[in-house]
């Protein structure tokens, strides 16, 4: 009978070392990162409720707890209490030599460790429906975030289509303007050059007039000795004719610089009145497609920039004012005398001490004698 009862345990301990619990297994961090998504969810904790009868509490050695953090392995509880119900069967079978007592020990511990192993797959089976209820949600989060993300990037693809399509727009219609302003200026500049090259050619003209008078001068400066009295009076004519000519000529010129200034201020008040034109054009084109606020706030915005550039200019006047008032307060502040000195100016009020690394300078009056 003892044989048998020892061969029984043995079986009993290969079977319950050689249960599969695999799929109550934890995975790998790996495994539960690719299939979480990097989030872990948080489970409730397993709460096992204690496996022995209380009859037979006082007689035997309780099972090992679970605890929440760390979870130790099943197979390795089992094995600690057969282990330990081994040695008590031991010390039985050193006390009680009857095969009936043993018999129901053994079958007492088959009992207990058949409903462990069923309070552990329950709680296994309340785990993995947990896991799969969080797993579940966090599937559901992530499917969320998925179309809320892809129904942001969609409308913001439109938006920055439109954008591109307005900008683009407003770019060929700037370039337009551009460029028929850039052709109106060349075409003003054009004929300002004509009016500069033919200015320049009357002024050639008058330059050639201007050499052939000094060749008729340097013509009569060569005359004879007999003729030189009355060449010398035509010379002096001829001189005082081309210091006329001159003065005649430096006038026209003169003229002719302010006719040319004053055309080319008119060409530059006309182009900028123009341009002022164009821009006026296309501020109210402008202001005309944006929305009436829009407007309002422009208006707003220019009449406080007047408001400020008024207050910025009193601000500089009355920093000036103050300026000039401080200086005269510490003009006034240094010329000012004590009024008790001004009354009582033959006695000494304030009379400072004399030290010995002081200088003493007499002041006393000296008479100077009249040179007589």
């Amino acid at each position: 009978m003892e044989s048998s009862s020892s061969n029984f345990m043995l079986s009993l301990r290969r079977d319950l070392a050689a249960v599969n619990y695999s799929q109550w297994e934890h995975r790998s961090k790996r495994h539960q990162e690719k299939k979480h998504l990097g989030t872990r969810a948080k489970l409730p904790p397993l709460q096992r409720p204690p496996m022995i009868d209380s009859s037979r509490a006082s007689s035997r050695t309780p099972l090992p707890s679970r605890s929440d953090s760390t979870r130790p392995n099943t197979s390795s509880a089992l094995r600690s209490a057969c282990s330990s119900r081994c040695h008590h069967l031991d010390s039985l079978n050193e006390d009680n030599n009857g095969p009936l007592e043993r018999n129901d020990d053994a079958v007492n511990i088959l009992k207990i460790l058949t409903k462990a192993r069923r309070q552990a797959v329950l709680e296994y089976e309340t785990h993995c429906a947990t896991l799969q209820s969080s797993n579940r949600q966090l599937m559901e989060w992530i499917e969320n975030m998925e179309q809320d993300s892809a129904t942001k990037a969609r409308k913001e693809i439109l938006q920055h289509s439109k954008l591109g399509n307005s900008i683009s727009a407003l770019k060929c219609w700037t370039q337009r303007q551009r460029e028929g302003a850039i052709a109106d200026l060349e075409s003003k500049a054009a004929t300002t050059k004509e009016d500069l090259r033919v200015l320049e050619e009357r002024l050639r003209a008058l330059n050639a007039n201007i050499l052939e008078a000094r060749e008729e001068l340097h013509t009569l400066q060569t005359y004879e000795e007999s003729q030189r009295p009355e060449k010398t009076q035509r010379i002096l004519e001829l001189e005082e004719d081309v210091a006329q000519k001159r003065r005649a000529q430096q006038k026209e010129e003169q003229g002719i610089e302010m006719v040319a200034e004053a055309e080319v201020a008119k060409l530059d008040e006309s182009s900028q009145r123009e341009q002022k034109q164009l821009l006026a054009l296309i501020a109210k084109t402008k202001i005309s497609s944006m929305p009436r606020e829009v407007t309002q706030m422009a208006l707003m915005n220019s009449s406080m920039k007047r408001q400020i550039d008024i207050y910025k200019h009193m601000t500089r006047a009355l920093e000036l004012e103050n300026d000039e008032l401080e200086k005269a307060v510490a003009m006034l502040l240094q010329s000012r005398v004590d009024p008790r000195q001004e009354i009582f100016s033959d006695i000494p009020l304030r009379i400072t001490k004399c030290t010995p690394d002081m200088d003493v300078v007499l002041d006393i009056p000296i008479e100077e004698q009249l040179p007589i």
